[in-house]
């Protein structure tokens, strides 16, 4: 089974992950825990450096980005895990691709023409949290990293 964890940045979308497969796990299930981007392989690690305003690259190149790093994600983890019968639990994938794209590009047919082609998850979770709950727990985070 694969299944996705989706939401705003500071929803909690990690945190669900991680009990969700705790979860599993003593019930005696197989998990494989992966997130988008991976910050695996060269791509991966690239997306965490745009992300982190080091590189800069066009809205286009930044959306092709992410799906050479899901596909490399896809045969690398995702597809191997559910071979071997473990559930894989995702903390984002094309979901977010596509509604963080559309803020930059308006041609959200493009977009979703990207991603068409991609495994679907048997399962996605939307974690919905006001957008004033996400901001203040991102806030808390960085409070916290400073100690």
């Amino acid at each position: 089974m694969f299944i996705v964890l989706e939401g705003l940045d500071g929803a909690g979308t990690t945190t669900q992950a991680e009990r969700l497969a705790g979860m599993l796990t003593k019930k005696g299930r197989t998990v494989v825990r992966t997130q988008e981007p991976t910050g695996e392989g060269d791509i991966g690690q690239l997306l965490r450096r745009i992300l982190k305003k080091e590189v800069k690259v066009s809205a286009e190149a930044l959306q092709l980005l992410f799906c050479a790093d899901r596909a490399e994600h896809l045969k690398n983890t995702v597809v191997p895990a559910l071979e071997r019968g473990a559930v894989v639990i995702s903390d984002r994938y094309y979901f977010s691709t596509v509604a963080y794209g559309s803020l930059t590009i308006p041609d959200y047919e493009w977009l979703y023409q990207l991603n068409r082609l991609f495994l679907k998850p048997d399962l996605t979770f939307l974690l919905s949290v006001s957008p004033e709950t996400c901001l203040e727990r991102i806030r808390m985070q960085r409070c916290w990293r400073t100690f």
